[in-house]
């Protein structure tokens, strides 16, 4: 009984972790570009149409190079520069990392 105990667990605690890792998604990124320091705007109909939704995309200009990420759901779009792009995937190699390092309980 307690080796099916001990199995029930296991197989419980990777469905919750596959589930979680499963959730990484828009919502994530978001959270990590504003806290990365983007920041939040409208979206204008022309950007509508040159940005690919839930992508970020570099775009250069007079010298300086500019990340948007568009989120048509909500009509956002998230700003940011070099330094911040930076951060965000500082950030997102985190969270990939706190995710990824789950140890399952061990029962005796």
């Amino acid at each position: 009984m307690k080796w099916r105990f001990t199995a029930f667990s296991i197989v419980g605690a990777l469905a919750l972790l596959s589930l979680n890792l499963g959730c990484t998604g828009v919502e994530d990124t978001e959270d990590l570009l504003s806290q990365a320091g983007f920041t939040i705007g409208i979206m204008t109909d022309a950007q509508k149409h040159q940005l690919k939704p839930y992508k970020v995309t570099v775009a250069k200009e007079n010298g300086e190079t500019s990340y948007f990420y568009a989120d048509p759901a909500y009509n956002h779009i998230y700003v940011g520069n070099e330094s911040e792009y930076q951060r965000f995937l500082q950030l997102q190699k985190q969270l990939w990392a706190a995710r990824n390092s789950y140890t399952p309980p061990v029962y005796d």
